[in-house]
């Protein structure tokens, strides 16, 4: 039987009888079970239009998904460019606010007067450094205040110097603002004892310097005082103590006698006035932690110091030591439980001192209290917790917040 002629393959070899393998593999139909080393089942490769149709066919059935992933890619890529331009753009934005936020801010807030510093404190903040003020911090854009009239502007300016003397720069917020404002003005005497300790610190204790009042507005807020003329008022009541001496004629220029310079050291004591609330209570273990809880955590709520007597190390007697360190306190707080009858010798020396005095007790005991002091208004505690919440709530609204309020 004659065989087929041979006939040229595309690599080049001469095709064999059908069934027979030269060096590239298979040539012809291939063996049952076998197949080509390109994978063909039949042992022929298919010729280019067949392989083109069948890409083509492929590419068919998979250009859907394959333009899913490409619309996916797409859309991600936008996105994340979208999300670092509107990041850009949103520092951009508060970099300006914050430039002009720092830049537009040339008054004080507080006492309205212009010309005054201010700085990016961050967080969106502006720390403002007045003359008369002292220095605080508020955010401009975040804070709307209630107008505020020029009693309260004087309440809150001496606020905030309080606060820059023992080192703080205060965050002032509208809530605490409103609270703030409703302090009253302190007594003459002391917004004259103030003066004085600011004329001090002014100074130093040399007396032949002297200081004028015209060159600085800062004591004017520092005594509570709404203009210069409130601060004469005030002057003349350290003169007629014999605290200064006025060297002009105008009375604006002053300089320290001795008997200042001993009442202005004082003033300057760790426990200033103004700054310590004397507790006068029961020693008794079992109140250790009412103390501890209650009145001490209560008392630095409102902006003071709490001040016991058993505390403090002395020498000398101790009735004198009571009197004079309610003296030197803002307040007192009486607590008659256990119905002490120290507590009402030490409430008395305050009343007659004309230091305010809040009354506390216990519920265990409130029904005991003397029919003396029955008529007045006195907090009923049952807990720590309740009496440190009750009592700075009472402090602050009678008072208003201390100097080392935060």
């Amino acid at each position: 039987m004659a065989t087929r002629a041979s006939s040229p393959c595309r690599s080049g070899s001469k095709r064999g009888p059908r069934g027979q393998v030269n060096a590239h593999g298979v040539v012809g139909a291939c063996p049952p079970g076998k197949a080509r080393p390109d994978g063909h089942p039949h042992g022929r490769r298919p010729s280019a239009p067949r392989r083109r149709a069948r890409r083509a066919r492929k590419a068919d059935k998979t250009r859907p998904a394959r333009k899913k992933r490409n619309r996916l890619r797409a859309a991600t890529t936008a996105r994340l460019c979208l999300r670092k331009l509107a990041a850009a753009i949103t520092c951009r934005i508060a970099d300006c606010e914050t430039d002009e936020m720092t830049s537009s801010i040339h008054y004080c807030e507080v006492c309205g007067q212009s010309g005054q510093h201010s700085e990016n404190a961050g967080a969106e903040r502006v720390r403002v450094t007045c003359e008369r003020c002292g220095t605080f911090e508020w955010q401009p854009f975040a804070q709307k205040w209630t107008p505020l009239t020029d009693d309260q502007r004087v309440n809150l300016s001496a606020l905030i110097r309080e606060q820059n003397a023992v080192g703080i720069f205060p965050f002032l917020q509208a809530e605490a603002i409103q609270q703030i404002v409703r302090k009253s003005r302190p007594r003459l005497r002391e917004r004259a004892l103030l003066a004085l300790a600011a004329i001090v610190q002014e100074v130093g204790y040399e007396l032949h310097k002297t200081v004028s009042f015209d060159s600085t507005v800062k004591f004017q807020a520092i005594s509570y005082s709404a203009n210069q003329k409130e601060l004469s008022l005030l002057l003349g009541i350290l003169q007629d103590d014999g605290h200064i001496v006025v060297v002009d004629a105008f009375g604006h220029t002053v300089r320290m006698t001795p008997a200042g310079l001993i009442q202005a050291e004082e003033l300057s004591r760790p426990n200033a006035p103004y700054l310590q609330g004397f507790v006068a209570m029961s020693f008794d273990s079992s109140m250790n932690d009412a103390y501890a809880f209650g009145f001490d955590q209560g008392i630095r709520a409102a902006g003071y110091r709490a001040f016991r007597i058993d505390n403090k190390q002395h020498v000398n007697g101790i009735s004198d030591e009571i009197i004079s360190e309610i003296r030197r306190s803002r307040f007192l707080i009486a607590d008659y439980t256990d119905q002490k009858s120290g507590v009402y010798f030490e409430a008395g020396v305050a009343v007659g001192l004309g230091i305010p005095v809040f009354a506390t007790c216990h519920e265990r005991d409130f029904d005991k209290r003397h029919f003396d002091i029955r008529h007045i208004n006195t907090l009923k505690w049952q807990t720590p917790e309740q009496l440190a919440a009750d009592l700075a709530k009472r402090i602050s609204g009678v008072i208003g917040y201390g100097p080392l309020l935060v």
